[in-house]
């Protein structure tokens, strides 16, 4: 009898990953299903383990791969119960551990046999830093690093870490095809860094059930100041996430469940050197899908695994593994850009965005995700979109005030002497209260604070391309002509300041929450219920 049930769940991803694992944590939430690993099936029909089915060639794992799909068809071709599921797990594409290269053995002819009955595909992806720990363990293919020595372990390494970005790049694409084929919309790439009960939603309620959104928020900017003013931030940050978590309908797609933009750069010198920036921290830790590294592969520096000492190498040396990070960082950069957007693009019900005038800067990343989001909905039909603003008055004044000082620097001649006078003077009006809401209320007293700003700027002009064509006449003399370029420049300025925040463009009206900092905390709470949950 045909199985007219949606019930088949396909699960992808690299080696590294530990797929298995992560199925077995769904149990944990109920979810009641029969598993079925394809590379399991494989070294059961052939005796071998997997890593030596790793090395044969292409067209006998292509072989064993069609077998074991056919012998999954015959054990799972019986009707499952109402609200059961089949996880069915398999890579999409193998490295070839002999010609080093990408294959897919998939059979996709005998893939579609299973067109009918595929609910969605999860593409599971990790920190690339994590499957590199793991796949240096005895008996899995990066485990010869730890048996180099220490220079040579550093530079193999940040190779190894390059193609793992890449082979995820291959996974992904070979996923998002396969899911394709089968025609189901739901293709999701998923951290193992959620919480398993975030993917047991996912699955168990009808999409028409569920609200999806993608949390986007300041990243590299909280990083860069060190945690200073920011120390706070993700403690909020992560308050946020519980608190729309707790809602059964909801789903948050977390991009810092991947965290690999942050290998340390050391201003002083000039170079990348092989470490990392503190971690960024994460809520539900002991509900992850990929559980926990064990403590020996925690202590495990994917880019240095054998301790070389960098501080004290020569200065060719720092500098030739300084140049092999930048290249690493550059493809990582890509990625986060890529990802991210394929991130946006499965959340059907828009993005959630966090502070993102923290800080006191708009952050590129936030800009990008939100007008991503608005072109899906204004020119791609996406309709049922939102983008969710929440922010304080105080970031927005704070904002308006780093902007007004930015505008200066890049409209004047100034020195260095003078930017430094600047730098003092911004640094004492974001600290002042008084002044930040006099900025986010627009009340301040113009001819004050140019009188403040040009006691540091003291004799200046401004470019003519902020203050155009002046053609003031030339009777009246140089210095009426000055004085009206410097009024016509201010007032252009000014203009600039007060103008609609720029990511309000991308968000609706009733979908932008602005409060004192001090209830801030009370006012999230009440616009995730009235708002963000009101209108699942």
């Amino acid at each position: 009898m045909k199985n007219e049930q949606k019930d088949i769940i396909i699960f992808t991803g690299q080696s590294g990953i530990n797929i298995d694992s992560c199925i077995s944590r769904l149990a944990n939430d109920g979810l009641q299903y029969k598993f079925f690993a394809i590379d399991k099936i494989m070294s059961q029909l052939s005796g071998q383990e997997f890593t030596d089915i790793l090395g044969m060639p292409p067209k006998i794992q292509e072989s064993l791969w069609t077998d074991a799909f056919q012998d999954f068809l015959k054990t799972s071709s019986a009707k499952v119960e109402k609200d059961r599921y089949v996880f069915l797990t398999f890579h999409a594409c193998y490295f070839h551990q002999r010609y080093k290269a990408f294959i897919s053995p998939v059979n996709l002819s005998e893939l579609m046999k299973l067109k009918d009955r595929i609910k969605m595909v999860i593409m599971f992806i990790d920190d690339c830093y994590d499957i590199y720990r793991r796949l240096t363990e005895d008996d899995q293919m990066y485990d010869y690093v730890m048996k180099l020595e220490p220079f040579d372990a550093l530079l193999q390494s940040i190779t190894n870490i390059s193609n793992l970005l890449i082979w995820r790049e291959v996974e992904n694409a070979f996923s998002r095809k396969i899911g394709q084929l089968l025609n189901v919309p739901p293709i999701y790439c998923i951290s193992v860094k959620h919480p398993s009960f975030l993917v047991s939603r996912l699955i168990k309620r009808a999409q028409s059930e569920l609200k999806i959104l993608y949390l986007s928020h300041p990243i590299s900017a909280i990083r860069k100041t060190g945690y200073e003013r920011t120390s706070a931030f993700p403690t909020e940050l992560n308050a946020l996430i519980q608190e729309v978590l707790k809602y059964e309908n909801m789903i948050l797609f977390i991009p810092d469940a991947i965290d690999e933009y942050r290998i340390k750069f050391d201003s002083k010198s000039d170079k990348y050197i092989p470490e990392f920036m503190e971690g960024w921290p994460l809520p539900f830790e002991d509900q992850w899908l990929c559980g926990h590294l064990s403590e020996k592969l925690q202590g495990v520096n994917p880019l240095n695994p054998r301790n070389f000492p960098f501080s004290k190498a020569e200065e060719n040396i720092q500098s030739s593994i300084s140049s092999s990070l930048k290249m690493l960082i550059s493809r990582i950069v890509d990625q986060v850009n890529a990802r991210d957007r394929t991130l946006v693009e499965q959340s059907k019900d828009g993005v959630l965005v966090f502070r993102p005038y923290w800080a006191a800067f708009v952050p590129t990343g936030v800009e990008e995700e939100m007008k991503y989001n608005y072109d899906l909905k204004a020119r791609y039909g996406e309709t049922e979109r939102r983008a969710y603003l929440m922010s304080t008055h105080e970031d927005t004044g704070k904002w308006r005030i780093s902007h007004l000082f930015t505008l200066i620097e890049a409209s004047t001649n100034i020195d260095d002497r003078k930017r430094k006078g600047l730098e003092l003077l911004l640094q004492k009006w974001l600290d002042h209260s008084k002044r930040v809401s006099e900025f986010y209320s627009k009340s301040y007293n113009r001819n004050l604070i140019r009188k403040e700003l040009e006691s540091v700027l003291g004799d200046y002009e401004f470019d003519r391309r902020l203050v155009g064509s002046f053609k003031g006449a030339l009777a009246a003399g140089k210095l009426l002509q000055k004085a009206e370029l410097l009024k016509k420049g201010w007032e252009e300025i000014f203009n600039q300041i007060d103008v609609d925040d720029p990511l309000l463009r991308y968000a609706d009206k009733e979908g932008v929450l602005l409060c004192e900092q001090q209830r801030f905390q009370e006012e999230t709470r009440g616009f995730i219920q009235n708002v963000i949950i009101g209108k699942a």
